[in-house]
């Protein structure tokens, strides 16, 4: 739900409200059917991402470690 808690959390500390769905497997769906609300995210571009010479940019990189520094300040708080 990209209007849970946990979704404007995520918006909050990257700066976007960007969400979506993934055609891959995680974790995520255990959590939302015990009533947990989940967010997956992190860097990169599916369009790179689970196949041969699958990379994740350096920028994607950067913008990442931001909203883990920007999370870590606010949890420390």
């Amino acid at each position: 739900d990209a209007h849970s808690e946990a979704a404007e959390l995520i918006a909050a500390f990257s700066g976007s409200g960007e969400f979506g769905t993934v055609a891959f497997g995680t974790e995520g769906g255990l959590f939302d059917a015990a009533g947990i609300a989940t967010v997956v995210c992190g860097p990169g571009s599916m369009d790179q991402g689970h196949k041969p010479d699958e990379f994740v940019s350096l920028e994607q990189l950067n913008g990442c470690d931001e909203m883990l520094q920007r999370m870590l300040l606010s949890i420390s708080r």
